[in-house]
């Protein structure tokens, strides 16, 4: 059974959640100060990450779990050249190889609408 969580706060971009039903914080989601977004991190500082925004939700108790979702981590991958993801109803290919220059290159189709895009990533440089 998946745990729920509540959040609360919002003052000066400040928020803590707390599981369901327990004032005990588990975690906290503090506004950067500089360059924007959030870093959420756990309560005991084990771990933090970082988001651009916070996520949209229709509730408190299902931004919460989205936020914590993050904590949790997602699944990740590892391979030499490329892989393949499915993701809500994308198909996703990943590859970094002799290839494409070693650039990172992001292709994705649905079976709706399957034309294949293509995404060339960059790396911008802090001037």
């Amino acid at each position: 059974m998946n745990k729920l969580y509540e959040i609360f706060g919002g003052d000066h971009g400040n928020y803590k959640i707390c599981e369901a039903g327990n004032a005990t914080p588990v975690a906290f989601v503090r506004r950067n100060q500089d360059g924007g977004g959030y870093t959420v991190s756990r309560a005991d500082e084990s771990k933090s990450v970082s988001m651009r925004h916070m996520p949209t939700a229709e509730n408190g108790r299902e931004q919460a779990s989205s936020i914590m979702a993050l904590l949790d981590g997602v699944p990740k991958f590892s391979a030499d050249i490329g892989c393949y993801v499915e993701i809500n109803g994308f198909t996703i290919y990943l590859e970094v190889s002799e290839a494409t220059a070693g650039v990172p290159s992001v292709s994705y189709w649905t079976k709706d609408y399957p034309q294949d895009f293509v995404t060339h990533l960059t790396e911008e440089q802090a001037q």
